[in-house]
């Protein structure tokens, strides 16, 4: 439904909540770079991991924007480590975006483990305000 973008507060272009078959779709432009920290690891460290570990060049640069793309993929990689006997694994995402020519600023909250948070249609906390 085109007006669903209403039950969510803030920029449906920033955060995408509401944004799918929206007639909002064509009037944005955006770019990302994302990466993934995984922590809880039995060494007791942090290890960095590059989306394109886990993606083909196309899915690597379309979902560096998308945050249900990015939780999507820090699923991907807790179910990887977890399937090599890594237990507690915790994945968060630096992830930087622009859009419509801003400068590019935080779209994820790095602080938020993304393994543990549940897609859903709710308001997504996990995803920052936009810049002004």
């Amino acid at each position: 439904m085109p007006l669903r973008h209403l039950a969510y507060s803030g920029d449906v272009r920033w955060t995408e909540e509401g944004y799918l078959f929206s007639w909002r779709v064509l009037l944005t432009e955006k770019t990302g770079l994302v990466h993934y920290r995984v922590s809880g690891l039995e060494t007791g460290g942090e290890r960095l991991v590059y989306r394109e570990e886990y993606l083909t060049p196309a899915q690597a640069e379309r979902m560096a924007y998308q945050p249900d793309l990015i939780l999507a993929t820090a699923h991907i990689i807790r179910e990887d480590f977890v399937s090599r006997g890594h237990s507690g694994v915790e994945v968060r995402a630096d992830s930087y975006v622009t859009y419509n020519g801003r400068p590019a600023a935080r779209l994820v909250d790095p602080d938020v483990d993304l393994a543990g948070v549940n897609p859903g249609i709710g308001q997504k906390r996990w995803i920052l305000s936009p810049p002004e």
